[in-house]
């Protein structure tokens, strides 16, 4: 899939398929009055987004820029900025990082919970509120 460059007010969720999303720099943001997330792999999803920016995750907790549950994930030159909780959150996910820019997310800059696999290439974590990453029994390898 192929999105045309400019701003989506969205919750996306995405579950139980295989996509890949090139995002030719395009802005995804969560309607201010609702709760949640820009962007959600769920349920055994593979998917990949390229050239992206997720921003904006509102209500301390569950406010993340992205959030992965019982997936495969690759993020290739996105960034993930400027959200109440945590920029990434991942459980029971693979998760793949090429050049990501995560910054300035409230709490954390990635949280790793339980089962997790983190590929870091090319690290950009910064000014996050209390840590760039958080592990919790979870696999990482960062070069």
């Amino acid at each position: 899939m192929v999105l045309a460059p400019g701003s989506y007010v969205e919750n996306v969720s995405i579950s139980d398929t295989t996509l890949n999303i090139i995002g030719n720099g395009t802005r995804i943001f969560p309607p201010g009055f609702v709760p949640g997330s820009p962007f959600s792999v769920l349920l055994g999803a593979d998917v990949s987004l390229e050239d992206a920016i997720l921003e904006g995750g509102n209500s301390v907790g569950i406010g993340v820029g992205l959030g992965c549950s019982s997936s495969s994930l690759r993020l290739i030159d996105v960034t993930v900025r400027g959200n109440d909780y945590a920029g990434i959150t991942v459980e029971n996910c693979t998760l793949r990082l090429t050049d990501p820019t995560i910054r300035g997310n409230a709490q954390e800059g990635i949280q790793l919970r339980t089962g997790s696999v983190l590929t870091l290439r090319g690290s950009g974590i910064l000014d996050s509120g209390f840590h760039g990453q958080h592990v919790t029994s979870s696999a990482v390898d960062i070069r």
